[in-house]
């Protein structure tokens, strides 16, 4: 607010200051104009700036007509006189045009109005009620993006910057949607979103996974009639849905409002809107199945092998555990580390069905490029690579657990896949079952 109590329209977007210009003369489609008005109205200042470049425009025009007829030198003139009224910056002179012939006058006074729309345009940018605009990148510098579509492992496309007001389709098999921010949004195939600004993304059709790392603070995804928002740390789910958008909260808390109402929806639960577009009361919900989309195309793409050798003269009894990539496109496994919890081994006796757990103690990594051809890799968490074909296997010693279980001992192995935004556990995943083999 400036020191009389008037909003400084100074504080508007160069963009929308532009579209209020072209609002003031009538340059925009209906459509168009009813948005420019929309975002103007929700713009501290935005209506008064489009008042006064309204008012502008129209005294010119009545300038220009006063004695009936449209003269090219007297709208210039007013024009001049106005924009200089109310700034106190004065405007360099137009040059006077060449002398016309009498055939010429008619084209000249089609052309005039072109000129002082983009006369009004650019004084209205540089002279604001509030006084020139801080000084901001060039006039062909694009605004800096807010978001870049990341392609899926294995597709060639670079990452895509995504603007506001700018609009992104998933590919066949879905696709990352990063934020500067941190916010994660996982698309699935074909849905369509619009990115209005750093903090709210309307999906126009489809289903979105969303993560909001713990630093953002209120960030929303609208989809018809209702919006999600969170206030930290949250992961949901959205889908536009029959009759209204449906949420599913994952992790921390998301509000969920409509057109009537809102309610807070916790971890575990959801809630659909009704053809009114008022938010049910929450519900519990499975947030792993309604996510299960976001790795289905990687969890299709594994699968899990356990291979025993016989004992040697040594006792050794190697084992072979391989998450190979079966299907057609490059994925990315993540990587044995002591510390981490994917890899565990899982022991049953006799006939039961569930056994104990215990943490994998491998002897060698690798990554096997071929039957006769692997390379050797060390203790990571970092994602490993892997091409179709491509396997990562983890070599290990079985002969303690046949000296301790008998011969009725089964082992299998279990690998937990996250497809997370931090790196961490807070992420969507699945489990993969080896099959089991005998310790005889």
């Amino acid at each position: 607010m400036s020191a009389n109590g008037e909003a400084n329209a100074n504080g508007l977007p160069e963009a929308l200051r532009e579209d209020a210009a072209l609002l003031a003369m009538g340059a925009l489609l209906p459509e168009e104009a009813r948005e420019i008005e929309a975002r103007l109205d929700a713009h501290p200042g935005g209506r008064r700036l489009y008042e006064s470049y309204r008012q502008a425009w129209s005294q010119v025009r009545e300038d220009g007509r006063a004695e009936g007829d449209l003269d090219a030198q007297r709208v210039l003139k007013a024009l001049r006189r106005k924009l200089a009224e109310e700034s106190r910056t004065s405007l360099k002179p137009v040059p006077a045009p060449p002398a016309t012939t009498a055939h010429g006058q008619a084209i000249w006074a089609g052309a005039v109005l072109a000129l002082a729309a983009v006369a009004v345009i650019a004084a209205a940018l540089f002279f604001s009620p509030q006084g020139p605009p801080p000084p901001g990148p060039g006039p062909h510098a694009p605004a800096a993006p807010l978001a870049h579509a990341e392609p899926l492992p294995g597709d060639e496309d670079e990452p895509l910057p995504l603007r506001a007001g700018e609009s992104l389709t998933a590919q066949a098999d879905g696709q990352r949607l990063l934020f500067a921010s941190g916010v994660d949004v996982r698309l699935r195939e074909s849905s369509r979103v619009r990115l209005r600004d750093a903090g709210l993304l309307e999906l126009e059709a489809g289903e979105a996974a969303v993560y909001v790392p713990p630093s953002v603070k209120g960030f929303a995804v609208r989809a018809g009639k209702g919006a999600a928002q969170a206030d930290g740390e949250a992961r949901f789910a959205l889908r536009l849905g029959e009759p209204g958008a449906v949420l599913t909260v994952a992790q921390g808390e998301a509000v969920f409002s409509g057109a009537e109402g809102k309610v807070g929806v916790a971890a575990g639960q959801g809630s659909s809107l009704d053809a009114e577009g008022r938010p049910g009361p929450p519900r519990a919900a499975d947030a792993e199945q309604a996510t299960a989309w976001v790795v289905e195309r990687t969890q299709k793409s594994l699968a899990l092998k356990l291979r025993l050798e016989p004992a040697g003269p040594t006792g050794v009894a190697l084992a072979y555990a391989s998450l190979e990539n079966v299907g057609e496109h490059p994925v990315r496994v993540i990587g044995f580390h002591p510390l981490g919890v994917n890899y565990n081994l899982e022991r049953l006796r006799g006939e039961a069905k569930e056994g104990s757990f215990a943490k994998l103690a491998p002897r060698k990594l690798r990554r096997r490029l071929a039957p006769d051809l692997a390379e050797e890799l060390s203790f990571s968490r970092t994602p490993v690579t892997l091409e179709p074909g491509q396997s990562y296997e983890l070599e290990m010693d079985f002969g303690a657990y046949r000296e301790e279980g008998g011969p009725s001992l089964r082992i299998a192995v279990h690998y937990l896949h996250y497809e997370s935004p931090t790196g961490g556990q807070q992420g969507w995943g699945f489990t993969l079952r080896s099959n089991e083999v005998l310790l005889r």
